[in-house]
């Protein structure tokens, strides 16, 4: 019999939600639909491509958290890209079947909205 009943086992997995967990302690990593393109207005890009490298936390509802441009090819617009990365939403990488938060830097292929 344990000392504690089941009540410890959840207590820690709960904790374990808000631990940030390396990806290579993962099981399944963060996916996000839509793959990593950044859709913004035409008129932000003004005929211009490129890419961002931004790094932020994939939350355990799958939000991003704390979003950062690392290094951009359009820097002018780098306020235009952050708010569109917010607006992401991530399956979020998990262990044992839990969602965990993971810290995450991606290559973003910065684009025009198609209409």
């Amino acid at each position: 019999d344990m000392p504690f009943g089941g009540s410890f086992s959840r207590s820690l997995n709960l904790l374990s939600l808000n631990r940030l967990v390396p990806p290579e302690e993962l099981e399944t990593l963060p996916q996000r639909a839509g793959g990593n393109t950044l859709e913004l207005p035409a008129d932000v890009l003004r005929n211009r491509s490129g890419v961002a490298y931004i790094r932020f936390l994939v939350g355990a509802n799958g939000r991003p958290e704390n979003v950062e441009i690392l290094r951009s090819d359009i820097p002018e617009i780098n306020d235009a890209v952050l708010a569109a990365a917010r607006r992401w939403q991530f399956e979020p990488g998990t262990r044992k079947g839990f969602p965990l938060r993971t810290l995450v830097t991606i290559p973003v292929a910065l684009s025009a909205a198609r209409n």
